[in-house]
């Protein structure tokens, strides 16, 4: 969240590399995989709410899916989106019995 607020203090851009998608912010964020917020032991919609304003100041939002990216357009983050497959396309990658070439 500082990189958001370092780039328009500076006059840069900045991007937010969204892996947990939206339970990074669910309920403050009690449901992810942050060690920080899962130390909130009850569904905060106050963090809730902050943490989504944050995420509206970056320019780039870097997602798993598509979930993620309707989630935030659902709550006004109007940021540019872009998927990254955390998945293997198996069709270009598969076993081979030939040795590496290179």
């Amino acid at each position: 969240m500082v990189a958001g607020l370092l780039a328009r203090f500076i006059g840069s851009y900045s991007m937010y590399f969204c892996v947990g998608g939206p339970a990074e912010v669910i309920n403050g964020g009690s449901l992810s995989e942050n060690r920080l917020f899962r130390k909130i032991d009850k569904p905060d919609p106050i963090i809730e709410r902050r943490l989504i304003e944050a995420v509206k100041d970056f320019d780039l939002v870097i997602t798993m899916g598509e979930g993620a990216i309707s989630f935030f357009r659902q709550h006004g983050v109007d940021a540019q989106f872009h998927i990254v497959s955390g998945g293997i396309d198996g069709s270009l990658f598969y076993p081979s019995e030939l040795p590496p070439s290179g």
